[in-house]
């Protein structure tokens, strides 16, 4: 089976928010199912919404994998679930993880439960901020330079956390 580069976004505002980050990440490539290539900065950040909740500490990883984008949806919904993330939930309510298919090697999808690269990626700092710690010249599938893309955002109130 073919070995995949992804880059997964996650996100926390309940609990140990960086606990929770690192054990998704560990639950994510023990038994080898995925492998870590890098792990960007943490990220503080207030919730979308102007919702009266936790703020969220955001990352994003490099991977390898051998799953498809459809397995790795599984997978990545199965360490949630172990983590506390309910099924059923409100839109952008609290959660003590949130995992994100953010790119797939070059693939783009389009499906009701899977979208690649994520449809909102353009639009956070959360998430290109992370994702231009671990490549500074990542490009986007049909979207373009993460660089690029940053450049048209707000970047002042996603804060990178020191000495983690």
């Amino acid at each position: 089976m073919k070995k995949t580069i992804v880059y997964l976004g996650f996100g926390s505002n309940l609990g140990n928010r960086i606990e929770n980050i690192q054990r998704a990440v560990q639950m994510l490539i023990e038994g080898n199912k995925l492998m870590l290539i890098c792990l960007s900065n943490f990220y503080d950040n207030p919730p979308l919404g102007n919702l009266s909740q936790p703020n969220y500490i955001n990352a994003a990883g490099m991977f390898v994998t051998k799953f498809s984008p459809f397995e790795l949806l599984e997978q990545t919904q199965f360490v949630e679930s172990k983590l506390g993330r309910s099924k059923v939930r409100e839109h952008w309510a609290s959660r003590p993880i949130d995992i994100d298919i953010l790119i797939y090697d070059n693939v783009k999808i389009n499906s009701d439960n899977l979208v690649i690269p994520h449809k909102e990626i353009k639009n956070r700092s959360f998430v290109l901020l992370p994702l231009l710690d671990i490549k500074r010249d990542i490009t986007i599938p049909g979207l373009g330079k993460a660089s690029d893309l940053a450049n048209h955002l707000t970047l002042d109130n996603c804060k990178k956390i020191q000495n983690i």
